[in-house]
């Protein structure tokens, strides 16, 4: 590399025969901010040395963006300068290009966290059988540097962690550009469903958000639940309820709501339904866990799949053609995601429109929003029309009015206190039931508590109780009739209202059990 005529020399170095860091003028070192004492562990105090050492900037000349320098260098541009200022601070230490250009994630000082869940992810690929496990490895196609990357029989995998926030460009960014030179991508997050929004479209993984970084490490936590990012599934005959479809009983295959008489695959939030490789060096616990799927995606027994072209989940390799097969998609269409697109239109759909001429009261389940995390249940789907004569006094109006009427939630005739009481108690079984699989799922423990009757709401032969599920009151009305009828599959099975919704009793009992919000 020629050297141009430059007020200072120092910068006039090969950025070929560096690691991308950020080369130190005055000490002549390469600063390396994600390694421990920055690459120079015998250097004691060089952290106080650099932050004293002002002025830096442009006018001080003594930090050099080396991995700015290497991409200029790539793209078959002319060697300068980019210099850097060292923001010190208690949390969040920092390198910032003079320029203004966002700092590289490479000169970031990592957390205890992303340090801890990065050890985790190469131990876990190399006890997994991967031939080469490295750490920040560079990517030259990529111009990146992935935080893990693991080369395995079948697949070069690249793990990327991810504890703060990005923008979804951004990730699409890293993303395309990492996919782009054949690695299979996933990234791994300790923010929880609902708060990873960021990273639907990506192939990823969301551990739970723990106290002590410690508790990421296998020998604190040997299974550490993988609270979303996966999906299992379940063989059931056509008509079934598809919570990708916002619970839709239509056909998967034909999309028609009549059902086509053969059995499908259907998305579940039920752990069990997945079956794991009983020869995994990982065996997964009571629902997948880390290590698991790690070592699945390594040796291609999980493969990303997009879903409706705004997320991406990690289903089993062994139902995935048939998934494929059945509802589209692919794993490039996965792996090479494009940014979401956003409309600016204020206008409402037709299905809005004419919903506000319904009465509220009869419409209130479909107003009613899915909790964030929420088990999906099934509101009554199927309505009935009445047909009633226009009223005398109106003459204007000689078309006949149509009335919604839903099946199952009419006033239950016959009800008693006793039945409904006997009805609570069974249902508080299933509740718990419903709370353990959320629980172990997303790796939190549940608390259910005992039912207090609140005879306050009494109404339509349902009798009222509150719930305690998860720090958070239940309103229950029970309806007060034999059990066998209310646990009944037709339409007339009446309905339990669950604050303020009707559901039929296996979806109230999923519905009665709210996620804990995040506590870090």
């Amino acid at each position: 590399m020629s050297a141009p005529t430059a007020p200072n020399s120092a910068w006039d170095i090969d950025p070929y025969t560096f690691s991308g860091g950020v080369y130190y003028v005055p000490a002549g070192i390469e600063l390396q901010p994600r390694l421990p004492g920055w690459g120079h562990p015998g250097l004691s105090g060089l952290r106080e040395r650099v932050a004293s050492d002002r002025p830096h900037g442009v006018s001080g000349q003594k930090l050099l963006c080396l991995l700015c320098m290497r991409l200029r260098a790539d793209e078959g541009l002319p060697p300068a300068p980019v210099w850097m200022t060292f923001v010190d601070g208690p949390h969040a230490p920092v390198f910032r290009h003079e320029d203004g250009r966002s700092p590289h994630a490479e000169h970031t000082p990592e957390s205890d966290i992303h340090k801890a869940l990065k050890d985790r992810e190469a131990a876990t690929w190399t006890a997994a059988g991967a031939t080469d496990v490295r750490v920040e490895a560079w990517r030259p196609r990529a111009k990146r540097r992935p935080d893990v990357l693991a080369v395995g029989a079948r697949l070069t995998v690249a793990g990327e962690i991810q504890h703060t926030t990005l923008t979804p460009s951004a990730v699409n960014r890293r993303q395309n550009a990492l996919a782009a030179t054949g690695d299979r991508v996933v990234w791994t997050t300790d923010r929880d469903s609902a708060d990873v929004a960021f990273l639907r479209q990506v192939p990823h993984l969301a551990v739970p958000a723990l106290d002590d970084y410690r508790l990421y490490r296998q020998d604190r936590t040997p299974q550490l639940n993988v609270i979303s990012g996966w999906t299992a599934f379940e063989s059931q005959r056509c008509g079934w309820s598809d919570i990708w479809h916002g619970g839709s009983t239509r056909c998967p295959v034909t999309g028609r709501l009549q059902p086509c008489g053969r059995r499908h695959l259907y998305p579940t939030l039920n752990p069990h339904a997945y079956r794991p490789d009983p020869g995994a060096r990982f065996p997964c616990g009571s629902s997948p866990d880390l290590d698991h799927l790690l070592e699945g995606i390594l040796t291609d027994g999980w493969r990303p799949y997009q879903v409706g072209g705004q997320r991406t989940t990690w289903i089993p390799t062994a139902v995935y053609d048939d998934v494929v097969a059945e509802r589209g998609g692919s794993v490039e269409a996965a792996e090479r995601p494009r940014p979401p697109v956003t409309t600016q239109s204020g206008g409402t759909r037709v299905c809005e429109q004419r919903a506000t001429t319904r009465s509220a009261a009869d419409l209130g389940y479909l107003t009613e929003r899915f909790r964030q995390g929420q088990p999906l249940g099934i509101a009554p789907p199927t309505t009935l029309l009445e047909t009633l004569p226009a009223p005398a006094a109106a003459p204007e109006d000689s078309a006949r009015r149509v009335r919604l009427v839903i099946p199952g939630m009419h006033a239950v005739t016959g009800a008693t206190l006793e039945l409904a009481a006997d009805n609570m108690a069974v249902f508080v079984e299933a509740v718990r039931e419903r709370a353990r699989i959320e629980g172990d799922t997303r790796g939190y423990t549940p608390h259910v508590g005992e039912p207090r009757r609140d005879a306050n709401t009494d109404a339509d032969g349902r009798f009222g109780w509150t719930l305690s599920v998860n720090g958070r009151d239940q309103a229950i009305l029970m309806p007060g009739i034999e059990l066998a009828q209310l646990r009944g599959t037709g339409l007339a099975a009446p309905c339990l209202i669950v604050n303020g919704s009707a559901w039929w009793w296996n979806d109230a009992a999923g519905m009665a059990v709210p996620i804990p919000g995040r506590t870090t």
